[in-house]
């Protein structure tokens, strides 16, 4: 999920009736969806790194480690987590239970080891039991950059100093376990000094003037994480300690890195591809404003690309779901089956989307009541299913798992 973040399309919002909107002005850059591969820099020394592709899924589930460690090492240790360690250079592991877990990777050369641990780096779940809320993102992923007496991002790390971003959800169902989220980046870059940890957070939500409130949840990253997982083209998924559960509104987020050279900024939508953004931010005086707020925020309506990882005791909760088309299994493995109860409609075509906007299958039908759909060749994950007929557009999400 990596994107040309630098071939935009330049739209200017200013306005001069307010002299604060005008410090806060803003440049527009659209991002699209093609894939490119990071660079690696050469570097003798050794410092362990890895990746996976995989981070969250129902168990069992099988993720393809894959060592990114700067130097020349000649061992590599592994240990999973879950009892079990592999000493090849890029092991495949399955995960047979749900749980987080905690990967460490120990490599070495003739001169010395370097050692990496990153807690709760993979999250396996129950079958049919967690969904992404408020995915997928309405509208185009793109963001701003700030532009006239300031600059930065409007989504992250600026010259007013704005110490958090946030998004507020409303729209969550009773006893719902918030097990962490997914935040997908425009910018991430890290200082060569420093590799301090980002804290994601979960708010409550204020009841008397609608802001985050008390931090119910939160974990740490750090920023290489970031940077690495935004270069390789990954949103990055993070996981709760101790996950809560939400009965009410609440807000999911970040507070910024504060190092001089570190740089977050999240992918938003445009403004106006949704009626009422869920975008706020928390100035350097630690109050929140929504971006809505045209006296002391941007006067803008947008959401960020950030996506809260649910957990329901009933399986999945599907928001988008259409009370007059059936898709089973849930999850799939190698086909959809796509049945509309109402015998008007012809089903003229079909698309799956995956996470990062872009459509990986289309398939046109023009049938009656019920099509099939091939699913073999994906990988598991969550994807949005579109069904075109005649006058409408259905859509529903669907979980890839094999």
């Amino acid at each position: 999920m990596k994107f040309f973040r630098y071939i935009p399309t330049f739209i200017i919002l200013f306005n001069f009736a307010n002299p604060l909107i005008a410090q806060r002005n803003v440049l527009q850059f659209s991002a699209n969806h093609y894939a490119t591969k990071i660079k690696k820099e050469d570097n003798k020394n050794l410092n362990a790194n890895f990746a996976v592709l995989k981070r969250f899924g129902t168990a069992p589930m099988t993720v393809q480690f894959k060592d990114i460690s700067d130097g020349e090492p000649t061992k590599w240790s592994w240990n999973f987590g879950d009892g079990h360690a592999d000493s090849i250079q890029h092991p495949l592991h399955t995960y047979e239970q749900p749980g987080n877990y905690t990967v460490k990777l120990i490599i070495a050369d003739t001169s010395g080891t370097s050692i990496l641990s990153r807690s709760n780096y993979i999250s396996v779940v129950a079958v049919g039991s967690c969904d992404t809320a408020a995915w997928p993102l309405q509208g185009d992923y793109i963001y701003y950059q700030i532009i006239g007496n300031g600059s930065g991002y409007v989504s992250g790390n600026n010259s007013f100093g704005d110490l958090a971003k946030a998004s507020f959800f409303d729209q969550i169902e009773m006893e719902t376990t918030l097990i962490g989220g997914i935040f997908d980046f425009a910018v991430a870059k890290k200082s060569m000094a420093s590799n301090l940890p980002v804290n994601f957070c979960v708010w409550d939500e204020n009841l008397i003037d609608k802001t985050p409130g008390n931090i119910l949840a939160q974990t740490a990253i750090s920023i290489s994480q970031l940077a690495d997982e935004s270069g390789f083209g990954w949103a990055s998924a993070v996981f709760f300690d101790n996950p809560p559960t939400v009965n009410q509104s609440f807000f999911m987020g970040l507070q910024l890195p504060n190092s001089p050279g570190d740089t977050l900024a999240l992918y938003t939508n445009y403004d106006g591809d949704t009626e009422t953004g869920n975008g706020w931010e928390q100035h350097n005086d630690e109050n929140w404003y929504p971006y809505s707020d045209s006296q002391n925020s941007w006067g803008i309506n947008v959401d960020h690309a950030i996506f809260p990882l649910v957990c329901h005791a009933t399986g999945i909760s599907n928001h988008l779901l259409y009370q007059n088309m059936v898709v089973y299994p849930i999850p799939a493995s190698d086909q959809l089956n796509i049945l509309l109860n109402d015998p008007g409609l012809i089903i003229n075509e079909i698309t799956l989307t995956d996470i990062t906007g872009r459509v990986v299958l289309r398939k046109v039908c023009n049938t009656f009541l019920s099509a099939e759909f091939d699913v073999s060749r994906l990988k598991s994950g969550i994807y949005l299913l579109t069904v075109k007929t005649e006058n409408h557009f259905i859509h529903q999400k669907v979980m890839i798992d094999r």
